[in-house]
């Protein structure tokens, strides 16, 4: 099983994630480019019970899409990184 770790630019929220990802994923929504500042938004997605926050708390920002899901984009208050999502839609995976 693997074991990954990560976090925002100011290390103020990490993460650690365990076992291989469900799916990698590129959005070119316009949410997602506002998002990255770029033309899209890359990222992996993982079982919800895989991922735990190990230091910081996340601030959040949800949005409801045309589809009527809710996106709720989770980043650091202090350095503004996203740090992960989750989707209405699928409440068992974690972005």
């Amino acid at each position: 099983m693997t074991s990954m770790t990560g976090g925002c630019l100011c290390g103020g929220v990490r993460y650690e994630v365990s076992g291989e990802p469900l799916f990698a994923r590129f959005c070119c929504c316009r949410d997602c480019q506002r998002q990255s500042g770029s033309g899209h938004a890359a990222g992996w997605g993982f079982p919800a019970t895989a991922f735990r926050l190990t230091s910081g708390e996340a601030k959040r920002y949800t949005k409801t899409g045309d589809s009527g899901n809710t996106i709720t984009r989770c980043f650091c208050p202090d350095c503004g990184s996203t740090v992960f999502l989750l989707v209405s839609a699928r409440p068992h995976l974690v972005s």
